[in-house]
């Protein structure tokens, strides 16, 4: 069950916004504000890349000014999501990813999960501290799914906003599904 919350999303012109309103269209949201879900590859309103933080900038300053209890912002291609917190901090990509393997390994103890060398311990220590198996692996979508595929991981995720998911034939997809 997920209490009701006020979110701000930013779509940054691209495909989230054809899909995002779908998505949380089934979410019980308190208040829902959207940035940007006109779909327009000139990208109007700022480049559709949320780890650059200039890009950023919109979607802090919304979650501030609406009390937003988070905020989601999707890259082009809808394939990476980012967070912003309530108080309108960025949260890395590692530390998704820790929270992302902590619910899947609540529902798969002891699973598998690959990550990339650019993460903190966040993801290694959250595995471990739920009796998963972590494992560190090279950067690229194609080299994490490869690996699991072959390791038999439940998730894996990127720094970069990548997150993948066994349940989703290894897609790196930005719209998370239920874990």
């Amino acid at each position: 069950a997920i209490t009701p919350f006020n979110v701000v999303l930013d779509a940054g012109s691209g495909m989230a916004g054809l899909v995002g309103p779908k998505l949380f269209a089934r979410i019980p949201t308190r208040k829902l504000t959207t940035l940007c879900f006109d779909v327009d590859g000139n990208f109007p309103n700022h480049e559709s890349n949320p780890l650059i933080e200039e890009n950023r900038r919109d979607i802090v300053e919304r979650v501030i000014a609406e009390k937003a209890d988070i905020g989601i912002a999707w890259d082009g291609d809808a394939d990476r999501c980012f967070f912003i917190d309530g108080s309108g901090e960025f949260i890395a990509g590692d530390f998704i990813t820790a929270l992302l393997a902590e619910a899947a390994l609540m529902k798969q103890p002891r699973s598998t999960i690959i990550y990339d060398v650019r993460a903190s311990y966040a993801v290694k220590d959250t595995v471990a501290r739920y009796e998963g198996r972590a494992l560190m692996n090279r950067v690229g979508h194609a080299f994490i799914k490869r690996r699991m595929r072959e390791e038999d991981a439940i998730f894996g995720g990127e720094v970069t906003g990548h997150y993948y998911f066994k349940d989703n034939f290894y897609a790196d997809n930005g719209f998370i599904p239920a874990l």
